[in-house]
């Protein structure tokens, strides 16, 4: 067994308690668990706190396998989260011209904010200092700006990797193409629908016409890389399904996001349909022990204010990780370790399936957890069926 003296327990590593049973799980990474008795777990951490050389052949087994899954690290540095992402995304204006149902923070107001383009620049730096590959401009609507043409000229002269953007597709002028031609590697289109009817829905009369323009023609152009996207709301798959089918018609890769309830979509939304078939529907298959989502913070996202998140679901500011401070071109973290919220709020806490209960989404979590009568519902669903499939199945070493 390698390094066999230098064991550390994981500060990502969490036991769960059933009676004499324990499972052990890293809620950060990977997701697999190990069950075993509760006394055996006790013996082994005592043993790698004290003489480790007194391990049995089936306690060495065990330590193996919690190497194995992220339970057990060989050296305590490696727990520490180093911010080193690939890829940035950048809020660069709040301001929208649409008003979408399913909007998970209300944008289309007429109160927005745009990022200051000396702030953009000094983050494109920054990201090609730090050897950032992908820099995603979003909003809002990344178009409305009407300096969109020298914010992208700006990034690409600081910045040599691939610059994207999120949209909605209604405001790209001939001008706009003439630039993503040029400037953009990727265009990332949100539709949320296959048709006039289905998107009018979310997104308003005229939206869908205006993006299969826009699509036909960058394609005329020689322009491919383009992805289109759509959230599910349905209460069956069958609008992703014709959803797939009029991408493949247009040759576009289609990407499927999940409803989170809030903001503008808690509005028009009681529950998400997704959610509540993968509820439905739980095998020891699809379980997984991690709750905390971007383990290494391999991706990033700034808001107008230069306030730095784990990703662009969590805009909230009390979930921010530090900020990027313009003049000194560099971002400051001030933690990156969160704690999930099934280990906060007293009615989880003691939970023996919690950590199993919990979505890998931070955000999803806040949405789920905060709310009481989400809460109640989501234990009714799953409770009993996890507590069947995680301690009444033979999942043992």
């Amino acid at each position: 067994m390698k390094n066999i003296n230098s064991i550390f327990f994981s500060k990502y590593t969490r036991v769960l308690i059933n009676g004499n049973e324990c499972i052990v799980g890293n809620i950060a990474f990977d997701g697999r668990w190990i069950k075993m008795s509760h006394s055996l777990y006790k013996d082994l951490v005592q043993k790698s706190q004290n003489n480790i050389s007194l391990l049995s052949e089936k306690e060495k087994k065990y330590i193996n396998a919690f190497r194995e899954v992220g339970i057990c690290i060989d050296n305590a540095e490696k727990d520490e989260l180093q911010l080193y992402p690939s890829d940035i995304t950048i809020e660069i204006t709040t301001q929208c011209n649409l008003a979408c149902k399913h909007c998970s923070y209300s944008f289309g107001g007429k109160k927005y904010r745009e990022m200051p383009i000396d702030m953009i620049k000094a983050i494109s730096k920054w990201s090609e200092d730090n050897k950032v590959k992908r820099i995603l401009l979003t909003g809002g609507e990344p178009f409305c700006r009407k300096d969109i043409v020298d914010v992208c000229k700006v990034i690409k002269q600081n910045f040599t990797g691939s610059l994207e953007i999120i949209t909605n597709g209604t405001l790209v002028t001939d001008e706009y193409i003439e630039l993503i031609m040029r400037y953009i590697h990727a265009l990332h289109i949100s539709l949320d629908g296959y048709d006039e009817n289905s998107v009018s829905m979310i997104r308003g009369k005229g939206v869908y016409n205006k993006v299969i323009a826009l699509i036909n023609k960058l394609k005329m152009c020689g322009y491919e890389r383009i992805t289109l996207s759509c959230v599910s709301v349905g209460d069956d798959n069958s609008e992703i399904i014709k959803f797939k089918e009029l991408s493949e018609r247009l040759h576009i890769k289609p990407v499927i996001r999940q409803l989170n309830i809030k903001g503008r979509a808690e509005e028009n939304f009681a529950e998400d349909p997704m959610e509540l078939r993968i509820m439905h529907n739980l095998t020891e298959k699809g379980l997984t022990f991690k709750c905390l989502c971007n383990h290494q913070y391999r991706s990033i996202f700034i808001n107008t204010y230069g306030i730095v998140f784990s990703c662009a679901a969590l805009r909230e500011e009390e979930l921010g990780i530090g900020s990027f401070i313009v003049s000194e071109h560099k971002i400051h973290i001030d933690g990156l370790f969160a704690k999930p919220i099934v280990d906060k709020i007293a009615p989880c806490q003691n939970c023996n399936v919690r950590y199993f209960c919990a979505d890998t989404c931070i955000s999803r979590n806040n949405v789920i957890y905060s709310n009481n009568k989400k809460r109640v519902e989501r234990c009714h669903i799953k409770k009993n069926k996890l507590e069947k499939i995680v301690w009444h199945t033979d999942n043992d070493l």
